[in-house]
C-alpha cells in the first residue's frame, strides 16, 4: 500500500519502478512524480494518478506501464497530461477508468503496433469485459471516427462520457451491447450519425448528444422507464419522432437544430402525452409547422416549455393555448412559463379569444411571452 499524495513539491525522475510483486494500491495525486511502469503488477487493484504534473505518459517506451495488471479496477488519471495514444487495456477486471482533461491524442499502441485509423480502436476495450465507467475529455483527440465495435466488448458499461470539443467525427459507435448503460454523455463531439435508440439500454436515464451534427430523424424513444434527462439540441436534425411510455422523462431539449443555415425540425410537433413528469420541454430555433390536439394538455408537471422561433399556423398556437389553458384548469397552478415569441409564421396572428386565454393564463400566475 503505497500513498503518497498530496506531496506537491514531491519529485524523483528516477521513480520508475516498483520492485513489489504485493503492491495492492498505489496513489501518487498531486504529485511531481512520474507514473512508474507497474505492468506485471498482478496484485494492483486500484491505482489513484490524478494531477500529475510528470506524469510521463501511459508508456515506457512500447510497453503500457499498467499491461497484464489482470486485478486492476480503478485507474483514475484525471486531469494528468498523458498525450498519446489509447493502449490496449490488457486489464480484465478494470472497471472504473476516469481520463477527463489527459490531452490524450487517441489512436492505438499495443507494444510495437500502432494505428491511427480510428481515435479509439476496436481493440482498445477488447479484454475489458467488466468495464462499467469510462470517462474522457481531450481537446487533442484525433479528428478521426471511433470504431463502430469497440464498445462491442464491454457489455458492462453503465456510465460512457466522451467529449473531444468538436474534433471526433463519424457515426456513433455500436452501443448495442451495453444492456446495462445508465449515463451516456456524448456532448460537443462530430458526430453526424448513428443516433441510438437505446432499446437495449431498458435502464437508461441520462442522454446528452447535444453539440454535435446528427441528422435525420430523432428516433421514437419508447418504454424506456427510467429516461429522465434527453438533451439532443444543437445538432442538424430534420424530423422528430413520437415518444411512447417514458413515465420519468422530467427535462426534453431539442433546440437548435440547424441546416445549412436553416432551422432543422419540421412538420408536427407531436404527441407529448407519454411523458406525464415532463417538467422542462425546449423546442425553440426549429420549423415546426403543426401541433396534434392534445400534445401538451396532460402535461401537468410542465415547468417551462419554449417553442419560439418557428412557423406554425395560426390555428396550430391556438391549439397549443387552448390545451394549456385545459391544462391549468384541471391542475391549477402558477409558476409555468411559455415562449411562444415569434412561434408562428410570418404575416399570421392570433384570434382574440386565444389572446383572451392568454390573459386569463397570465392572471393565474403564468407567464406567456409573445413578443
Amino acid at each position: 500500500y503505497l500513498h503518497l499524495s498530496g506531496n506537491y513539491y514531491l519529485t524523483d525522475a528516477s521513480f520508475t519502478t516498483l520492485t513489489s510483486n504485493s503492491i495492492n494500491y498505489i496513489n501518487l495525486a498531486a504529485t511531481n512524480l512520474p507514473i512508474p511502469n507497474l505492468a506485471g503488477k498482478t496484485q494492483l487493484q486500484t491505482a489513484y494518478c490524478y494531477y500529475m504534473r510528470s506524469s510521463g505518459g501511459l508508456f515506457t517506451g512500447d510497453t503500457y506501464k499498467f499491461n497484464n495488471c489482470t486485478a486492476l479496477e480503478t485507474l483514475y488519471l484525471y486531469a494528468t497530461p498523458l498525450g498519446g495514444q489509447f493502449p490496449r487495456f490488457t486489464n480484465p477486471n478494470l472497471s472504473y477508468l476516469e481520463m477527463r482533461y489527459t490531452n490524450v491524442v487517441g489512436g492505438y499502441k499495443d507494444g510495437s503496433t500502432t494505428d491511427n485509423t480510428h481515435v479509439i480502436s476496436e481493440n482498445t476495450f477488447r479484454d475489458c469485459v467488466n468495464l462499467r465507467t469510462f470517462y474522457v475529455d481531450s481537446g487533442n483527440l484525433l479528428t478521426a471516427p471511433i470504431a463502430t465495435s469497440t464498445f462491442t466488448f464491454t457489455p458492462a458499461l453503465r456510465n460512457l462520457l466522451y467529449r473531444s470539443r468538436g474534433r471526433t467525427t463519424g457515426a456513433i459507435p455500436n452501443l448495442n451491447v451495453c444492456s446495462n448503460l445508465r449515463y451516456l454523455n456524448l456532448y460537443n463531439n462530430a458526430f453526424s450519425s448513428g443516433t441510438p435508440n437505446l432499446q437495449s439500454s431498458l435502464n437508461i436515464s441520462y442522454v446528452n448528444l447535444s453539440y454535435n451534427k446528427l441528422t435525420g430523424q430523432i428516433p421514437a424513444y419508447r418504454n424506456l422507464s427510467n429516461l429522465n434527462q434527453l438533451y439532443l439540441h444543437n445538432n442538424k436534425y430534420t424530423g422528430l419522432s413520437e415518444f411512447s411510455n417514458l413515465p420519468n422523462l422530467r427535462y426534453f431539449y431539442c433546440h437548435n437544430q440547424f441546416t445549412d443555415g436553416a432551422p432543422g425540425i419540421s412538420g408536427q410537433i407531436p404527441d407529448f402525452s407519454s411523458c406525464p413528469r415532463m417538467y422542462y420541454l425546449i423546442m425553440y430555433n426549429n420549423s415546426f409547422t403543426s401541433y396534434k390536439t392534445g400534445a401538451f394538455e396532460s402535461l401537468y408537471q410542465l415547468k417551462y416549455l419554449d417553442i419560439s422561433n418557428n412557423e406554425l399556423s395560426s390555428q396550430a398556437l391556438e391549439q397549443i393555448i387552448e390545451d394549456l389553458y385545459s391544462n391549468y384548469t384541471t391542475t391549477p397552478r402558477g409558476g409555468v412559463t411559455v415562449n411562444l415569441k415569434n412561434a408562428m409564421m410570418s404575416g399570421a396572428s392570433l384570434p382574440e379569444t386565444a389572446l383572451e386565454t392568454i390573459i386569463l393564463l397570465r392572471a393565474n400566475g403564468w407567464t406567456v411571452i409573445l413578443q
